[in-house]
């Protein structure tokens, strides 16, 4: 919050600390915030951390209307749990993905994936948030070498890892959903490079 105001111009004289607000306070400024659906097509589309972060603090709100992060964390390992998860393939640290202590099989996302495209409630709108290969966010300048495959999906990459997750329609005219999730390698282009050519059999296969 420092560092927001500080880029608006706004010049801190104190430490800025939680507290109650008083009972005399006045309301001086009111902030809409868009709907969900497009906080979450920003999240998909640049990777922005900061709101996965805040995402996950706004599942978590206490009794006293402050949020915490770890009541965001039980609500996503019980949304797991309910879509068949086993416990054994995860352990959620943060909300921005940016902790090495966060742990996911690439069963669990595919299992999130194919129980999406299950709830109507919801599926068009995680699903327009993905990027689009050779089209749209992380995955603009993607093509897997080869025109004719199409991904809706979402990258992830920290130093030593690569990943990627998403839909695709296969050669076959399947629908699949797919998870690459490559660990300790040591260089960027040779992990895209086998991202690439898991895309391209998987494409094939079905």
């Amino acid at each position: 919050f420092s560092a927001f105001l500080k880029q608006s111009g706004v010049k801190l004289t104190e430490k800025i600390e939680p507290g109650i607000t008083p009972a005399a306070a006045q309301l001086f400024y009111t902030y809409q915030s868009p709907p969900l659906k497009r906080i979450v097509q920003d999240l998909n589309h640049f990777s922005t951390n900061f709101i996965g972060e805040q995402l996950l603090y706004a599942l978590g709100p206490l009794d006293d209307g402050r949020f915490d992060n770890e009541s965001g964390i039980s609500m996503v390992e019980g949304y797991l749990r309910g879509v068949g998860v086993p416990a054994s393939d995860f352990v959620i640290s943060d909300g921005s993905g940016l902790s090495h202590d966060n742990r996911l099989t690439a069963r669990a996302i595919t299992r999130v994936l194919a129980a999406v495209l299950e709830d109507q409630a919801i599926r068009p709108e995680f699903e327009s948030s993905l990027s689009v290969s050779g089209r749209s966010g992380t995955l603009r300048k993607r093509d897997f070498g080869d025109s004719q495959i199409h991904i809706r999906g979402k990258t992830g990459t920290l130093n030593g890892v690569s990943a990627l997750a998403g839909y695709m329609t296969t050669a076959g005219k399947k629908r699949v959903a797919l998870a690459i999730l490559i660990n300790d390698t040591s260089s960027l282009e040779s992990a895209l490079s086998l991202e690439d050519e898991m895309v391209r059999a998987l494409y094939s296969l079905y």
